[in-house]
C-alpha cells in the first residue's frame, strides 16, 4: 500500500513473516507451525488391550520445530489454535486418543470396527510448551498399524 499524502509503504517479508512501514520499524507477525509425519513399519508381538504412543518416525517436515519424531510429541512452540490430523490405518477394534499434557484430551475414535484409514482432525486452544501426543489402544489385536499424524498453527 502506498499513501501519496504520507509517502510511506508498508511491505511485509514472508520469509521472516515481518510487517514494516517505510520510515518506521518492522514487526514480526507470526511464524509458521507445521508438521507431518508417518509412521511407515507396524509393530507386532505387542499386548492386546494395551495402550501404545503413536510414535511416527518419518518426518516430512517439521516447521517450528515443535514436533519429536523419536517420542511422538508435539510442543506448542507459541500460544494458539492448533488443529491437528490423523490418518490410522485401522487395527480393527483399535481406539485412538488425544493426549494433552498426559491427560486424554478426547477420545477421536473407538471401537474401529472396519480394516482400511480412518481420517479425524482435532482443534485445540494451546499454551506455548504445551505437549501433545496420539495414543491407540490396539484392541484386541497384536500390531500397532501406521499411518499419519500432522498439525498447524491457525492464524
Amino acid at each position: 500500500y502506498l499513501d501519496n499524502t504520507d509517502n510511506q509503504s508498508l511491505s511485509y517479508n514472508p520469509a521472516t513473516y515481518t510487517l514494516s512501514i517505510s520510515g518506521g520499524t518492522g514487526t514480526a507477525i507470526g511464524s509458521l507451525i507445521a508438521f507431518r509425519a508417518k509412521k511407515l513399519v507396524s509393530e507386532t508381538g505387542l499386548v492386546s488391550g494395551t495402550e501404545y504412543d503413536f510414535v511416527t518416525p518419518v518426518i516430512d517436515y517439521n516447521d517450528g520445530s515443535g514436533f519429536n519424531s523419536s517420542t511422538g510429541i508435539f510442543t506448542a512452540p507459541q500460544t494458539g489454535i492448533y488443529t491437528f490430523n490423523i490418518r490410522y490405518d485401522a487395527v480393527i477394534g483399535a481406539g485412538i486418543k488425544i493426549y494433552l499434557n498426559g491427560q486424554e484430551y478426547e477420545k477421536v475414535a473407538e471401537a474401529i470396527s472396519s480394516s482400511g484409514p480412518v481420517f479425524r482432525s482435532i482443534t485445540m486452544k494451546l499454551s506455548a510448551n504445551n505437549v501433545v501426543k496420539v495414543v491407540v489402544n490396539i484392541g484386541m489385536r497384536l500390531e500397532s498399524g501406521t499411518g499419519c499424524f500432522s498439525g498447524y498453527r491457525g492464524y
